[in-house]
């Protein structure tokens, strides 16, 4: 079935179908239904007659006037042989499960072809504000932008409210993958509230990361060395107690401390070191000591320093 918006209504635990829908998916007249309209307020007692809802009398074609549009009651269309009327529209619950699907999916491409064109007909604006990011970033950013915008000028021109218009947004998002939005929309709507307080959009649209100095990298060959010094003594000290050792004599000496991190990839976690203590932590002659060397011998060397 075709639904347009209208064509059901659910009040007081009624389902309402609108006179339109009813004749085309029926195949009967609007001349037909006048006829039983009339024949089912003589059913009504006359001081109901003039209801814009009629009492249900039991009879068949229980009708009503809503929002200037004749509705017929579902539970009231006849199902009689030869025509089965009634079993034409199926369950209840699905017709009407049906009807929002369809408004929901009408509605959702309705709102992704005005965002796509609003996108299309306005991000290049915006592209000037990201000159240091390289061209596939100025387009997401800017598009990023105009997304937020469009945003803004639907919830006034329809005078919404409520996060509905959120939702229905970040889906769209979603399902074209745009970048630098938030697919959730509790985030979306945080983006959109600070520009709605007047804050610049590109203040509020960014490379994520964006003046973050946490990435680099911190070089200093002194401590890198001082650790690599105490992995090769014969005590054969555990990273963690070289780790705190040079982060206490770091601070005594005021300098920056390394992470716990950088020396893991910095000393401990590379092959040039790991080789140092393999023979003490898996024992001499094993497989497991010679994982980090470029050999491993056979037998023992007959000379000292021979190498087979």
């Amino acid at each position: 079935m075709n639904f347009q918006q209208g064509d059901i209504l659910v009040k007081s635990n009624t389902i309402w179908c609108i006179e339109k829908f009813v004749c085309d998916n029926l195949n009967i007249s609007i001349d037909y239904l006048r006829k039983v309209r009339t024949k089912y307020k003589q059913s009504v007692t006359p001081c109901h007659r003039y209801h814009n809802i009629l009492p249900d009398t039991g009879k068949s074609w229980r009708w009503a006037k809503i929002n200037n549009n004749i509705y017929y009651a579902l539970s009231n269309i006849p199902n009689r042989k030869p025509t089965y009327y009634r079993e034409q529209f199926g369950d209840a619950d699905s017709l009407v499960e049906n009807y929002e699907l369809c408004l929901k999916n009408q509605a959702s491409n309705l709102l992704e072809a005005e965002l796509s064109y609003f996108v299309k007909e306005n991000y290049k604006k915006w592209i000037g504000y990201y000159s240091e990011c390289n061209d596939l970033q100025q387009n997401a950013l800017a598009k990023a932008c105009a997304v937020i915008e469009f945003t803004g000028d639907y919830i006034a021109r329809n005078e919404l409210r409520g996060n509905k218009i959120f939702k229905e947004v970040c889906q769209v998002i979603e399902e074209k993958d745009m970048r630098y939005l938030p697919f959730n929309y509790r985030r979306f709507k945080e983006k959109f509230e600070d520009y709605s307080s007047g804050i610049s959009l590109e203040d509020i649209i960014k490379l994520p990361r964006s003046g973050n100095s946490h990435a680099l990298i911190f070089d200093d060959p002194e401590l890198e060395a001082a650790a690599l010094k105490l992995r090769a003594r014969g005590e054969n000290y555990t990273n963690e107690y070289i780790i705190r050792k040079v982060q206490e004599l770091c601070e005594i000496k005021g300098r920056r401390v390394p992470s716990r991190r950088w020396f893991g990839q910095k000393v401990f976690e590379l092959n040039e070191t790991k080789f140092l203590t393999d023979h003490l932590r898996h024992g001499f002659g094993s497989r497991k000591a010679f994982e980090n060397t470029g050999y491993i011998p056979l037998e023992r060397a007959l000379y000292a320093g021979d190498c087979w």
